[in-house]
């Protein structure tokens, strides 16, 4: 079992009447967010539950949603953010979809049932790194870059973006034949089977 912590963060609790209309309401939500960011451990994550919010609006999600430009600054670094939907409120799902696409941001999320999946546009190369990090459980850029057979400062660079996109995590690790040190790059936790505090 994974030891990191999720905390859930019910956004219907912040709702006027279980939707989220307004976008003074958005920047309100953006800002206690970005509190819950600041408080949060580091390796933890923080998961937005939107499954009870009856319906929104693009100009409330977006200012909500700038708090994943917020959590890739070097502040909160090793903190990550998890979307949760139900995928049943078509409505709400498509609102949201079309609030990444205008900004062009990639979100990760999971649904009602904890099944992983993946928000906005993400390039090939990206995509097939992401799932070999999913599959694996734990990489170095030495074996992303032998699994693809690429160079290992292309390998580097496909693990930095997902990084810095918060879609993975990352720690240091001591190289006992060398001295030296390397990155392992590690999948979000899975909050099915880790412990979520609310």
């Amino acid at each position: 079992m994974d030891d990191r912590i999720v905390k859930n963060f019910d956004l219907s609790s912040l709702a006027e009447d279980g939707n989220l209309l307004q976008r003074k309401l958005g920047e309100k939500i953006f800002l206690i967010l970005k509190k819950e960011l600041r408080k949060l451990p580091k390796g933890e994550v923080l998961l937005l539950d939107f499954r009870m919010v009856k319906y929104a609006t693009s100009t409330c999600l977006v200012e909500i949603l700038r708090i994943f430009d917020e959590a890739r600054n070097v502040e909160y670094e090793r903190k990550h953010l998890l979307l949760r939907l139900d995928l049943r409120k078509e409505d709400f799902v498509d609102c949201l979809n079309l609030s990444i696409k205008d900004r062009s941001i990639v979100l990760p999320a999971i649904d009602g049932k904890g099944r992983w999946m993946l928000l906005g546009e993400l390039s090939k190369a990206l995509r097939e790194t992401l799932e070999l990090v999913r599959e694996r459980e734990e990489v170095t850029s030495g074996q992303v870059g032998g699994h693809f057979n690429i160079p290992i400062s292309a390998a580097s660079n496909r693990l930095k973006q997902l990084y810095q996109l918060r879609l993975i995590s990352r720690k240091e690790e001591t190289i006992s034949e060398s001295g030296g040190w390397q990155f392992i790059y590690t999948p979000l936790p899975d909050p099915s089977q880790i412990k979520v505090h609310i």
